[in-house]
This record gives C-alpha cells, sequence and structure tokens, in this order.
C-alpha cells in the first residue's frame, strides 16, 4: 500500500497547490458569471488539469489515477469549484469517454474537453430510480441511424454548464441491470431540454432532464446491452473523486480551525490553551490522517486499470461521514464566525454533507460491504 509519496507525487500536490494559491483562491467562495466560469476551465487546462488521467493523445495529462486524486485533493483544499471541474472533466464522469470511446469520440469530446472548450455532466439518476439504479426506465430505441431517447433524468450535477451528457439508459427490454448502456446526449439535440435547475443545500444547481422523442445518432452510444457492471466499475471513479474533493475541504477546514485557536482569545488565554478544544483538534488530525490511508489504498488499480469495488465502498462510507464530522467541529471552534453563511467552513460542511447522499447512500455501500464479505448477492428488491 502507497502511504509515502514519491517525489514525482509531492511535486504535483506542490505545483497545484502553488498555482491554486496565485490564481483561484481569493475568488473561490465567490459567483461567478457563466464567461468568468468558462475563463477559470480554459485556465485550469493551461494548466494541464483538466483531463488528468486521460490518454496524451487526445490532450490529457496520461496521469495514474493514484496521482490525479492527489491533485484533486490538493485543490479542493483552495479551490473546491475548480476542484469539481478536475472530477468531472478528467478523474471522474470524463472517464468514461477515454475507456469507451472510439477515436472518433475521443476526438470529438474528450479532446475539447482536457482544452476546456467542453464541459460534461454524467446523467444516471431518475425519480424511482435513486439506490435503486437499475430501476431505471429511461430508454433508447434504435431506429435506423439514430436512437429514441425517452425518459428523464434528475439531481445532474453541473447540468447547467454542461455541453454534453453521458447518458444512462436501457436499450432494449428487461429489468435489473439488463440492457442498461450508455451513449452521449449533446446540447441542442431536438427532443431533449433541461426542464428546471434546483439549488441544494450548498448553494449548487442540479439539473432535471428531459428526453422527449430525443434523436441520438448511433455515433454517440458509447456501449449498449448488458453493460451496466462495466459502467460502474468506471462509475467507482466518480465515487473515489468525489471523497477526494470533501477530505481536502475537510482538510482546508481543519487547517484554518487550528490557525484561528491559536490567536482567538477568550478568558484572556488563546482558545488553543483549552484542553478540550485540543481534544476536538487531535481527534480532526486522527480522522483525516485515517480517511487519506483509507484513500490511498483505494486508489491503487489493479492491472486492468480498474478499482476494487469493496476498497471504494470502504472509502466511500468511512471519508464521507469522517469529513462531515470534521467540517462540524470546525464549525464549532469557529463558533458564531463559522455558522454565518459566508464563511468558507460553513460553505464546505454543507458541500461535504452531500457526500453520504451522492454516488451512493452510505446505507447502500454498507449493504455492498456486507454482501462481499458474507459472499452473498447485494439483492435489496422484495421476494
Amino acid at each position: 500500500m502507497v502511504l509515502q509519496l514519491t517525489e514525482e507525487q509531492t511535486d504535483i500536490k506542490r505545483m497545484v497547490a502553488e498555482f491554486a494559491k496565485k490564481e483561484l483562491a481569493d475568488k473561490a467562495f465567490k459567483p461567478e458569471t457563466e464567461e468568468e466560469y468558462r475563463e477559470r476551465l480554459r485556465k485550469l487546462a493551461r494548466q494541464g488539469l483538466l483531463g488528468l488521467t486521460a490518454p496524451v493523445e487526445y490532450g490529457g495529462a496520461g496521469l495514474s489515477y493514484f496521482d490525479a486524486l492527489l491533485a484533486v485533493e490538493e485543490m479542493a483544499k483552495y479551490d473546491p469549484r475548480s476542484a469539481g471541474e478536475m472530477h468531472t472533466n478528467g478523474t471522474g464522469t470524463a472517464s468514461h469517454l477515454w475507456v469507451l470511446g472510439t477515436h472518433e469520440q475521443k476526438e470529438r469530446w474528450l479532446r475539447p474537453i482536457c482544452e476546456g472548450r467542453l464541459r460534461c455532466a454524467i446523467a444516471m439518476t431518475e425519480p424511482e430510480a435513486g439506490s435503486a439504479a437499475t430501476e431505471m426506465t429511461t430508454t433508447a430505441t434504435d431506429d435506423g441511424d439514430v436512437y429514441i431517447l425517452n425518459g428523464g433524468k434528475i439531481f445532474v450535477s453541473g447540468g447547467d454548464h454542461a455541453d454534453i451528457f453521458v447518458t444512462y439508459a436501457r436499450f432494449g427490454e428487461g429489468q435489473g441491470g439488463k440492457n442498461i448502456g450508455a451513449l452521449i446526449v449533446e446540447q441542442g439535440t431536438p427532443g431533449f431540454s433541461i426542464l428546471r435547475n434546483d439549488r441544494n443545500m450548498a448553494g449548487e444547481l442540479q439539473s432535471q432532464l428531459l428526453f422527449d422523442e430525443c434523436r441520438v445518432p448511433k455515433e454517440n452510444v458509447l456501449v449498449t446491452g448488458n453493460a451496466f457492471g462495466r459502467l460502474i466499475r468506471i462509475y467507482n471513479r466518480n465515487r473515489l473523486s468525489g471523497v477526494a474533493q470533501g477530505l481536502g475541504m475537510a482538510t482546508a477546514s481543519y487547517e484554518e480551525a487550528l490557525e484561528y485557536c491559536k490567536v482567538r482569545r477568550q478568558f484572556g488565554r488563546e482558545l488553543a490553551d483549552f484542553q478540550g478544544l485540543q481534544w476536538m483538534l487531535a481527534d480532526m488530525a486522527i480522522q483525516l490522517n485515517a480517511c487519506r490511508a483509507v484513500l490511498y489504498r483505494a486508489a491503487e488499480e489493479d492491472q486492468d486499470k480498474e478499482l476494487d469495488p469493496l476498497q471504494v465502498s470502504f472509502a466511500k462510507v468511512f471519508i464521507a461521514e469522517a469529513c462531515a464530522r470534521v467540517c462540524d467541529m470546525a464549525i464549532q471552534l469557529f463558533g458564531g464566525y463559522g455558522y454565518m453563511e459566508e464563511s468558507p467552513v460553513n460553505w464546505r460542511y454543507r458541500r461535504v454533507r452531500g457526500m453520504q447522499i451522492y454516488g451512493g447512500t452510505m446505507q447502500i455501500h454498507r449493504n455492498m460491504i456486507a454482501a462481499r464479505i458474507l459472499g452473498r448477492p447485494n439483492d435489496q428488491r422484495r421476494r
């Protein structure tokens, strides 16, 4: 297990930190226009921070997943929004393209993503298919040189900015994971619309999509047939990259709380002098140290460049819950200042809290862990 970083990995973290502090940190928690957002994407691309794991021949950085995850974690300490872009357009959603895409698809979509000219989002969740993802009812019906897409998706993160959507759908009849595949739906495709954008507790927009006789060219298909298992193995990259962001954010809140306790005085003493608060800081440091060990273990790829689903679930549950505790304690240490809406520690808590829901709830991942260690099928359907 890798716990001691190499010199090259340390350099990656240092480069990201220096760039973020110089170019991004000052505006990390401020509203931005669409043009400011697009310029930030281009800035990340010029630094080589989009498409981190994508092949070099398509404009990516060609990093190992582990090294890319280090970059995402580090960026999240300074600018969580940009860490999210590195995740979506690199270590997470965009992975579908470089793993499953044809040469033509990679040139058409992956290269512009790496160059900051295109933004992707994943469309999987449906009103009646959340934790039970294989209950999805969105269908892709063969119609000559196109597939007719019908259905809807909800809670699509970044849908308000996305140019293309990696969309999971059912290709043909069947229940459960049978006949689930994925295709690319582009903005402007006839029959495709964004019904609404809802704001979550972190202030981020999540989109509701509608596909009404949406005609998607067959050259947009990534994979058809019984591909759900393969898709979820790719989606595990999303899950782990998501908690890497949370770890970076929780680390930032811990470090800010630590410094605050050294300068804030009450009763004529620094907060850091009070044993009760010292113990809180110690507990935060313990939790973050353990999170990092769990994350780095889960980020190790096998010879086929895949992640161990069990280790991913271990990391998802442990890091999501631990980071929420750390962020909550940071607010407590800041007191009234931490409770204010504009406080970074406040925003990070609201953002980190979502990790216990998206990418599979804590309960779903515990079900998967239990099934694996007991050697039983993970089937939650009533019999």
